[in-house]
């Protein structure tokens, strides 16, 4: 015998497409049997309910799975370099992921330098060289680093910083040029990649003039990688920008393209 309908399920039998519901007994494979509703809609079709017992284990299984997701170290450290803007291609990278062929390696300079640049009072630091060389690599392994030790951080190209501040001028919702200028000088430690390649401008000199100097003042670590040698990269910013840059160090990278040797060693 059908059991009576709440007043919310009576409701919803006569307003869905003028169905009716009904309580019908099935035989769960867990729970054995279990009341749930049935209905049968205009064109003949039956929709069964599922074991509500069922439904409430799942709920609570899918609970607790996210609750251990979102507590797991390795997550939050993956989202949190997801946020900072680190390319998919070096989420998984790290400093003991460097890879090189011997102590004499003339990557291993920079690579030296670039881990104690994480614990270090030094405040810029500027890597050039050819495509390849593994400079993003290390500057992400640095970010990584940072981040384990709680310190907040963002990876940007130049031109998608460029872009972010333009976007600003439609005044078509999004963020102001202000909201970007503060997002860019108040992180602890900012990676400004492929520098150069934008195009030039006197408002993209004084833009980039203005978020440099502001993080020099607020004593925050900033890393410049740019596939040019130095005499264009000095071109490439203000006088004013060059001299506080210059306060830290700069490594023109030489060698073999990174890349190629991974690839020689097997790793991609």
């Amino acid at each position: 015998m059908d059991r009576p309908l709440t007043n919310a399920a009576q409701h919803i039998g006569n307003t869905t497409f003028g169905t009716k519901l009904r309580r019908i007994i099935i035989q769960c494979p867990k729970h054995g049997p279990v009341g749930v509703f049935a209905t049968t809609d205009q064109f003949g079709v039956e929709y069964v309910g599922k074991c509500l017992r069922c439904v409430e284990e799942e709920s609570a299984a899918e609970a607790t799975e996210f609750k251990r997701r979102r507590e797991d170290p390795a997550l939050q450290l993956r989202n949190r370099m997801i946020d900072a803007g680190i390319p998919d291609d070096y989420l998984d990278e790290s400093f003991s992921t460097y890879t090189f062929d011997g102590w004499e390696d003339p990557h291993r300079g920079f690579f030296e330098y670039s881990r104690l640049f994480v614990e270090n009072r030094d405040r810029t630091m500027v890597v050039l060289g050819n495509p390849g060389v593994g400079k993003t690599h290390v500057a992400c392994s640095m970010l990584r680093e940072m981040i384990v030790r709680g310190f907040s951080a963002l990876y940007v190209t130049e031109g998608a910083l460029l872009r972010q501040i333009r976007s600003t001028f439609s005044k078509k919702g999004g963020p102001t040029e202000e909201e970007v200028f503060r997002r860019y000088t108040s992180c602890d430690v900012l990676v400004m990649d492929e520098m150069g390649i934008a195009p030039w401008s006197e408002y993209s000199v004084q833009s980039l003039a203005d978020i440099i100097d502001t993080r020099v003042s607020r004593k925050k670590k900033t890393v410049f990688l740019g596939n040019m040698d130095l005499g264009t990269f000095k071109k490439h910013l203000s006088d004013a920008s060059i001299s506080r840059i210059s306060m830290g160090k700069t490594f023109e990278v030489t060698g073999d393209d990174y890349r190629k040797l991974k690839k020689r060693q097997g790793r991609v």
